[in-house]
């Protein structure tokens, strides 16, 4: 039920497809969903056994063999673990459980795909932050630091990645991260180039691995300048990313819904693979600006209906974009931001934002989860907060109940 979970809602609902929300977290924006029938919110400290039983409970409730589509990596995990007790109960389609745990782990990612015919940027495992000097003298400077798994990080200070470029951000991350040295992270070669050599490859194959829909976008701006989720991601036509990208979802077997993040070096155009998620991703809304609804092309693989009918080639690079509007904002005008480097003029900014026909939140159909995310904004504001923590649990805990 983040944002994420918001655009598969608004999708399946707009496709006629009566949708059910859970998720172990406070209350979300997307719980005020119109195409939300029902939400069901767990304690924010529930274990994965809760949560699975939440799960097959709530299926008790519901019409026979409902889809269950999940929508962050902590629940591709679950389902993909507990596929024996819920499929009796569901209709799903994911990759087998060792494909699953392959992609969520960047270690045993890295070692899968040795052996297939792509590019892969070098990489370590270190146990901890202590062992960062040993991973800058094997791979060099500028190196990327990420958490093996993306839930390690919770309730730490550590980012979703971390860029190190200087022998001096090397020490600030080991005096800022040391609570984290019990932490597994995977040091990886950064690949230079900007937010536009960022690509992202969306696919859907059905279980023998047919192609159902496909789409490629890059990102032009993301949360930090050469790292970072996109704030800023447009539609694009790279037939050779895109087959680059279906490929390799085809020899993994990724079957359902899954995106292959790559990147092209800017001097030799070579593609590397960053990641792969198995399961929506956050700017699933802007493929179907271009006429291509992913999350109804699932739930048809899942349900066994046949899909809609593909769209014509040309709407894959329709001119379009997805704009996290406050967080590109920022990430522009903050200082020493894209506007302070001088890659984006004022103007550009506002003429981009114009072009934007989708984003996490905005929806005149949709309305209540964006004023729910501004009552949470003005609430973490208010001169009467004398809180003021930014954390996301605080966040969250800011929101009234629907």
């Amino acid at each position: 039920m983040s944002e994420t979970g918001l655009g598969t809602l608004r999708l399946l609902g707009r496709a006629g497809v009566i949708c059910y929300g859970l998720d172990a977290i406070e209350p979300l924006p997307a719980f005020w969903s119109r195409y939300c029938r029902r939400g069901m919110r767990l304690a924010p400290d529930a274990c994965d056994a809760q949560v699975v039983q939440a799960v097959i409970a709530f299926a008790k409730e519901l019409p026979p063999r409902p889809v269950l589509i999940p929508t962050s990596d902590r629940m591709v995990q679950l389902v993909s673990r507990a596929r024996a007790r819920l499929e009796p109960l569901f209709r799903m389609v994911l990759p087998d459980e060792a494909t699953v745990e392959d992609l969520l782990d960047k270690s045993r990612f890295a070692q899968r795909t040795r052996g297939l015919p792509v590019s892969v940027p070098r990489s370590m495992t270190i146990n901890g932050i202590d062992e960062l000097p040993a991973a800058v003298a094997q791979l060099g400077l500028p190196l990327i630091l990420k958490p093996v798994r993306q839930g390690d990080i919770a309730g730490t200070n550590f980012p979703k990645v971390l860029l190190l470029e200087r022998p001096e951000q090397v020490a600030e991350a080991q005096a800022r991260h040391a609570c984290c040295n019990t932490m597994r992270l995977v040091a990886q070669e950064y690949i230079p180039g900007a937010a536009r050599q960022q690509l992202s490859v969306a696919a859907v194959l059905d279980r023998d691995c047919r192609v159902v829909t496909s789409f490629t976008a890059r990102k032009r701006r993301q949360g930090t300048n050469g790292t970072g989720v996109g704030l800023y991601v447009e539609s694009i036509h790279d037939p050779e990313a895109q087959a680059a990208g279906i490929a390799l979802l085809k020899q993994l077997k990724c079957v359902g819904i899954s995106e292959v993040e790559l990147k092209r070096h800017p001097e030799t155009g070579r593609l590397y693979v960053i990641e792969i998620n198995a399961r929506v991703w956050l700017q699933v809304t802007l493929p179907a600006a271009c006429g291509i609804n992913f999350p109804e092309a699932v739930y048809c693989v899942a349900a066994g209906i046949a899909p809609p009918p593909a769209p014509p080639a040309a709407a894959n690079h329709r001119p379009s974009a997805w704009q996290d509007f406050f967080h590109d904002g920022h990430a522009t005008f903050r200082p020493g931001g894209y506007h302070a480097k001088g890659d984006v003029a004022v103007f550009q900014w506002l003429k981009d934002s114009l072009i934007a026909r989708s984003g996490p939140y905005a929806s005149l159909r949709d309305p209540l989860p964006l004023l729910a995310r501004l009552f949470h904004l003005l609430a973490k504001l208010a001169p009467w907060n004398t809180t003021k923590d930014p954390s996301p649990a605080a966040e969250k805990k800011a929101l009234p109940a629907p």
